[in-house]
Parts: C-alpha cells; sequence; structure tokens
C-alpha cells in the first residue's frame, strides 16, 4: 500500500510540473509541448522499469529533460540562448534540417510525377505521398519536437568536401560536394558559395602534399603549418602569420594535431622516419615516437589521445599503404583497428562514436568508421570521390549549405 501511495504522490508532482510554463514566456507554447514531450519519455521508461533504480533514473532523466524546455530553469527566456531543439519549430522555414527534409521529400515527388505519364491518379497518389512524408520532418505534426525525435528523416551530421584542383591533371578536378555522415546524401555539386582572396600572406609557401597543418584552440585560436620540405613553422590567427620555432626534422608528408591544447607532428617521409614532436613553450621536443616509419597517413584528436589513420609504412626498405589504425594514449602507442580501405594524403574529422575518412590519392574512397573510445569496432565505405584530391578540405556543415547561386562551384 505504501508503494502505491508513494507512485500516486509521485504521479501528482509531475501532472503539476507539466502545467508550470509561465503563459507569459515568449515561447510558452513551445515549452509547454517540450514539457508534455519530457512527460511522456519519463513514462514510457518508468513503465519499463523493474526496480526502484531504475525508476530513479528514469525520474533524473526527466528532471533534466524538462529542466532544458524553453521557459523553464535553464532557458527562462524561452528559445533566446536556448539550446533545446525544439527552438529549431520557431521558425520552422529557417531550420536547415527541416529544408533538407522537404528537400528529399520534393525530389522524390518529381520523380513519382516523372513516372505517372498522363494518369491523373497517379499525380494525386505522388501528392498524397509527398504530404505524408512532409508530416514527418522535423517540426511538422509527426515530429513536432524539432531535430530532438526519431521522427523517421536522419538529423544527422553533415560535412562539406572541397578539393580545388589542377587544370593541368585530369586526375585532379576541381570538386565539391555536401555528404550526411552515412552516405545516404550527396549533392555533387555546391553553388552559392565563394572562396574570397584576403590578400593575406604567410610567411613562407605552404604544399598541402610536403607540410602539415593544425588548428590550435589554447588561447587565441591559431592554425599552425609547418612546410615539410623545411623544419620553418609559423603561426597563423587570421590576421597575420608569424615565423614560431623550427621542428627538429623535416616532417615532410606528415600530420599534425591537436593534443593536449598544443600541436604535434608525426612521421616524414623525408628524412624517414617515425619521430613525434610536440610544441611546447621551449620549442618543439620529442615525445612518444611512432610504432612505425609513417608517412602521407591523417590523423585526429580523440578523447585523451591522437589516432594515425592509414598512411604508407616501412618493412625491410619497403614501402606499402596500411589499412591500420594507431592510438597514442598514455604515453603508449597501439593498433586499435583495421580499416576497409587504404588512404593516402587523405583528411579525417571525428564526431563522437565515428569518424570519417576522405581519401586523398590513393583510392578515392570516404570511409566512416565506428569508434568506442578504444577501438575500432566496425566501418563501412560511404562514397568515392570523382577524382584525387591531396588532403581535401572538409568540415561540418548545415545540410543546406551551398547549394543556391551560381551554376558551378569556383573558386576565387
Amino acid at each position: 500500500m505504501r508503494w502505491i501511495l508513494t507512485l500516486i504522490s509521485f504521479c501528482a508532482q509531475a501532472e503539476v510540473s507539466r502545467r508550470r510554463i509561465d503563459p507569459s514566456c515568449p515561447d510558452a507554447d513551445l515549452g509547454e509541448l517540450c514539457d508534455e514531450d519530457c512527460f511522456e519519455k519519463w513514462i514510457k521508461c518508468k513503465d519499463g522499469c523493474l526496480s526502484s533504480s531504475c525508476e530513479r533514473q528514469c525520474a533524473g532523466e526527466w528532471t533534466d529533460c524538462y529542466r532544458a524546455c524553453p521557459c523553464d530553469e535553464l532557458c527562462p527566456n524561452g528559445c533566446e540562448n536556448c539550446a533545446n531543439p525544439i527552438c529549431s519549430c520557431k521558425s520552422p522555414e529557417n531550420d536547415p534540417y527541416f529544408k533538407q527534409c522537404l528537400k528529399e521529400a520534393r525530389g522524390r515527388l518529381d520523380d513519382c510525377f516523372e513516372s505517372c505519364a498522363t494518369n491523373n491518379t497517379c499525380y494525386d497518389g505522388c501528392y498524397d505521398v509527398f504530404e505524408d512524408e512532409k508530416s514527418f520532418c522535423p517540426c511538422m505534426e509527426k515530429c513536432p519536437m524539432g531535430c530532438s525525435c526519431d521522427c523517421g528523416f536522419k538529423c544527422q551530421t553533415h560535412v562539406t568536401v572541397l578539393c580545388q584542383g589542377r587544370t593541368d591533371i585530369s586526375a585532379l578536378p576541381n570538386f565539391s560536394y555536401l555528404i550526411s555522415a552515412d552516405g545516404s546524401f550527396k549533392i555533387s555539386i555546391l553553388s552559392g558559395c565563394k572562396i574570397i582572396n584576403t590578400e593575406i600572406q604567410l610567411v613562407n609557401s605552404f604544399d598541402a602534399v610536403y607540410g602539415s597543418l593544425a588548428t590550435v584552440s589554447a588561447g587565441t585560436e591559431s592554425v599552425i603549418l609547418c612546410r615539410g620540405r623545411s623544419a620553418d613553422c609559423e603561426s597563423f590567427n587570421g590576421e597575420k602569420s608569424q615565423s614560431i620555432s623550427s621542428t627538429q626534422i623535416n616532417h615532410e608528408r606528415s600530420c599534425m594535431v591537436e593534443f593536449e591544447n598544443a600541436p604535434m607532428i608525426i612521421g616524414s617521409y623525408s628524412p624517414t622516419s617515425n619521430r613525434v614532436e610536440i610544441l611546447t613553450s621551449s620549442g618543439w621536443q620529442d615525445t612518444t615516437p611512432h610504432p612505425r616509419q609513417i608517412y602521407s597517413h591523417t590523423c585526429l584528436s580523440v578523447s585523451n589521445g591522437v589516432l594515425t589513420i592509414s598512411g604508407i609504412l616501412k618493412d625491410d626498405n619497403v614501402w606499402f599503404y596500411t589499412k591500420n589504425v594507431y592510438l597514442l594514449r598514455d604515453d603508449q602507442w597501439a593498433k586499435v583497428g583495421v580499416l576497409q580501405s587504404v588512404y593516402g594524403l587523405a583528411s579525417s574529422i571525428h564526431f563522437g562514436d565515428y569518424f570519417l575518412v576522405f581519401d586523398g590519392v590513393q583510392t578515392r574512397n570516404v570511409e566512416r568508421a565506428l569508434w568506442d573510445g578504444q577501438n575500432i569496432t566496425s566501418s563501412m565505405i560511404i562514397n568515392k570521390h570523382e577524382g584525387d584530391c591531396y588532403r581535401p578540405i572538409i568540415f561540418e556543415s548545415d545540410p543546406d549549405s551551398c547549394i543556391e547561386g551560381c551554376d558551378d562551384f569556383c573558386y576565387y
């Protein structure tokens, strides 16, 4: 009986919490919707529990959920400076995921229309399907919470890929595209964006084939560049560039990554080396060497460590491409996985429990690898480039980036 009374009391408190949104709050309607969604999730979670500890965990998750709603504790001014995904539904026409979902639904509608010929009933059916698909888009009837709900449309990370080719080499074309993190969506040509020459110059010339760079966020964000063909390095803060300490050796065709708020440079083609250097207040210093002589690899910062991905290794005076991935953590290197493909002069980007590798000049593949913090658990090829590209430029972007405007993507 005590357990029943306690549960009834707890549910009564829950009912009260659902109605405490201040109606004068600018986004009270979204706050009410968010609070109701949190409550429904709590009920579903609690109903699946078989222990009091499980119920307490559900209650804690429920509390965290409604506190982050517009007009509640963490967002007292409604959607102003509120990170809750439902706030994108305040103006869904400006939400990149809603626009992307609608664009994909319209594309399927056009394909359906083309298959109808002169069958008017078919046209009506196409439009009915379109209306149903649209209702599942973020902020619409069947997905009112924006991208916080599982609505059928994948509100996933998108990456923009840019490659400036060479007119004298057909295998190195200009290409650019936007791709979803699972490879299910790709725009082969981007338009509407420009790369503008700032007229700012580096201290030394830089070639992506031979040199390496990394963005370092400690203090003022800056880009550290080392030429590779020489030991010269410099720091660029977005406005000007200045020379900094030189590396102890030339790290040609190596990779650079931020590690513990400092740039780290790994390996070299010429001279052949497995040396790893990190920039300190007293200059570049040696740290734990890579287990193999390596070059043309890509590298990533992960939680408390660094990954080197693919590239070329040396064994018995023979160079060969590898699919191996190595992890540096606690001053020790270890092999932590094998990819589906090999990569040379590639670029990579990390998003929590997975990372993407975009090839440079070997296979032209794009691979997604699942990462559990310790090892690669699986991987798959999700795309293939139109041509070779030395160290492709990649960055996270909204799904509707640069898809309107001029006819072709141009470099300025």
